[in-house]
């Protein structure tokens, strides 16, 4: 875990200081509670995992991530789809991130529910992206907010 966090801080508990640490096996179901969540690898140039999770409802969260099959697969009719969208530009090739258009044509693809739209840099106006998910998703697509509770 600690070579994840190497680019950010290097600090030997950089975690650990403030939560109670366990890896998992990415491979394996885990269960919290009466909650069950399955991973799938991520394409991001830092290894990472798309979450499913499930209750009564499930929710997909991207993590950061390119187009990837294991994505679309996961994210199949998922009740709320919480994706990074934080590619602003089509013509960055950056293939560790998304850009929203791309998201909400995977979320079509995938016949997910609800959309929703994270990690976005505070430098830039994403309102252009966000008009044309809508139109790509052919619903609302929801913008996540800081500390803002949300019921799926």
């Amino acid at each position: 875990m600690l070579k994840i966090v190497s680019a950010f801080d290097q600090s030997r508990t950089f975690f650990s200081d403030f939560f109670a640490v366990e890896e998992y096996d990415p491979t394996k179901r885990v269960k919290v509670g009466d909650l069950s969540i399955e991973f799938a690898l991520a394409r991001h140039y830092i290894q990472g995992y798309s979450l499913s999770i499930l209750g009564t409802k499930r929710l997909v969260y991207s993590a950061d991530s390119g187009i990837c099959d294991e994505l679309a697969q996961m994210a199949r009719e998922a009740d709320l789809l919480l994706c990074e969208a934080t590619r602003f530009d089509s013509s960055d090739k950056d293939w560790g991130h998304l850009e929203a258009v791309e998201v909400s044509i995977l979320a079509n693809k995938a016949k997910v529910k609800r959309l929703m739209l994270t990690h976005f840099w505070p430098d830039y106006d994403y309102s252009r992206n966000i008009r044309d998910a809508e139109a790509a998703f052919g619903q609302s697509v929801e913008v996540a907010e800081e500390l803002h509770t949300y019921i799926i």
